[in-house]
This record gives structure tokens, sequence and C-alpha cells, in this order.
């Protein structure tokens, strides 16, 4: 290599660049091979959006999945510009531009929904009063619109700052929803701490995916802290919402559209009264364990082979037979 003017090593160093790079593409390759695998053995439980159908005979022609994709784009579009008027008088009141957000969203929710082919049948539903924290999984896209759909008018939400480039991100801002900077802890903090503050003072709720981010597989993630600290500093009731497989609806990254019926089960609230801050991790971890002994078996997370978690599952499929 020397002699053909190549700097020692630099083969190596490319060879295994080579090497690294294909690793990568056969990792990526096998997982979206066992990921389609394991929604194709989802959608055929009796449980699913679709009652078990194969999902190529759930899915939308192409051309009928463009359109419904261009027509939701087009109304985020048409419906931020004809709400936004209604905004602006009330920029100084931030209350009542949460309640008036609410309305928006459930509006477009209902429109949305409509466009996509999605029938909500929801159990529970004398659970959703607020002022609450309203904790739900997180599996699809389709977890927005159900939202926007439910809680009560007083209830904000939190969103990581990055929503503002979203369709809906001049809306999302004007919402007067609390935006978090997951990349700055210390004006994370403040915003938790302003949040706390404002829920008490206004007595408004709030709406919170506990697990941080999407679930790419359905199954329910580790559950941050968030919630607990607002729960500890408000002292509201914790309700646990489930959707049953909006993931086999709208995947996770894809904009393939299976319409169907979606379930969702809103559980009784969770007193918060006695939570104390040494104790958190217990009371985080308790609400999760109502979620899971609620869940169909396909968002239920793989078993490892032991621990609290296992014990909970398998008391939740003797007792309810999913």
């Amino acid at each position: 290599d020397m002699d053909r003017g190549i700097e020692p090593g630099k083969r190596i160093v490319e060879r295994w660049e080579k090497g690294e790079s294909d690793a990568i593409r056969h990792s990526r390759e096998w997982n979206d091979a066992r990921m389609r695998r394991e929604y194709e053995s989802l959608a055929q439980e009796p449980t699913s959006p679709h009652m078990g159908l194969p999902r190529d005979q759930t899915r939308d022609h192409p051309l009928v999945n463009a359109l419904k994709v261009s027509l939701m784009s087009v109304w985020a579009l048409l419906s931020t510009l004809l709400w936004l008027p209604l905004f602006a008088p009330l920029l100084p009141f931030r209350t009542a531009r949460m309640a008036l957000a609410n309305v928006w969203g459930r509006v477009n929710a209902a429109a949305m929904l409509c466009i996509i082919g999605v029938r909500l049948e929801v159990t529970g539903q004398e659970h959703l009063r607020g002022p609450a924290i309203f904790v739900m999984n997180h599996t699809s896209f389709l977890d927005i619109l159900v939202s926007l759909s439910l809680v009560p008018l007083r209830t904000s939400a939190i969103a990581k700052q990055a929503m503002l480039l979203s369709p809906f991100g001049l809306i999302i801002w004007l919402s007067g929803c609390f935006l978090v900077d997951r990349s700055n802890h210390a004006r994370a903090l403040a915003t938790m701490a302003s949040c706390c503050r404002i829920m008490r003072e206004a007595k408004v709720g709030l709406m919170i995916w506990p697990e941080g981010k999407r679930s790419l597989d359905g199954r329910l993630r580790p559950f941050k802290k968030g919630f607990g600290h607002i729960a500890l500093g408000t002292g509201l009731p914790v309700v646990p919402i489930i959707t049953h497989g909006a993931n086999l609806i709208i995947r996770p990254g894809s904009l393939g559209i299976h319409p169907g019926r979606l379930r969702i089960t809103v559980l009784p609230p969770c007193s918060t009264e006695d939570w104390r801050r040494d104790t958190l991790d217990q009371h985080i971890r308790s609400v999760r364990d109502v979620m899971l002994r609620r869940l169909p078996v396909y968002h239920r997370p793989l078993l490892g082979t032991s621990g609290e978690e296992k014990a909970v599952v398998t008391r939740a499929s003797s007792r309810w037979g999913v």
C-alpha cells in the first residue's frame, strides 16, 4: 500500500466503514421485515381493530390512500387559516385559548377521523371529567385525534417544541399548551413548574403521553416521571386511557391507512392525594400496572424472565381472557 501511495491503515478503515455500512443496512432490513411480520400477526388477533382480517385486505387502495392524505393536509391548512381570527382577541387570556383550542380540536378531529374512515367506540366515557391528568398509551398519529375528541374543554397538553413545525404548529402555539424543550433540562423543569401553577390557579386539566414518544411496535414502554411530578404539584387525579390497536390503523412512520373501528377504554381515576415524592416511582408504576391489566395482548410488553410486570400481565391474561 505504501508503494502505491496509500496511507497505512487506510484500506482497513475503508473496509471497516463499508462493513459497518452493510451491517447497518442489513440490520434495518431485518428490523423492517420483523416489524412487518409482527404487524401481520397482530392484525389477525380477534380483538384487533379489523377483527382478525389480514392487513392486505384492510388497507386502502393506494389512490384512495393518497387522496385521504391530501384531503387531510388541505383541511389542516384551511382550518388553521379559518380559526386564526378567533384566537387573536384571546391572546391575553390563556385559559380561554385552551378552551377554544379544544373546540377547534374536536371539530378537526371529527373531520379527520371521518376522512380516514375510523369509528371510535368509547367505553368508560363517564370518567372523562376534569380537571384531571389524562394519560394514554402512544402508538400512532391517531392518538392525537383521539385525545382531541375525548378530553374536557378545560384541558391542555404538554408537547415537545418540535410540534411547532407541524401543519398545526401555529394553532398549537396559540392554544396555550405547555411546550417542553427536551434539549434543555433547566427549561423543561421551568415549564413543568409553570404548568403546575397554571393548572392549580385556572383549574385546568392535562393530557399527556407518559411513555414520552410513540411505541414503534405498539407495546407499552416504560413511563417517564413527568406526569407524576405534575400530579404531586397539582393533586389532580390520574385518568388512564387505552387505545386498542391505533397502530394497526396507521402504523408509526407510515402513511398507509387501514380504516376500521378504534376501541377506547377510559379507566376510573387514580387518586393522587396520598402520593409522596419519596415514593413517586411506586405510584407511577401502580398507574402503569393498572393500564397493563387492561391492555390487549398486542400492546403488552414482551415478557422478561421475572419481575412484577410478568405477574401483572399473567393475572390480566387469566382475568380478561386476551
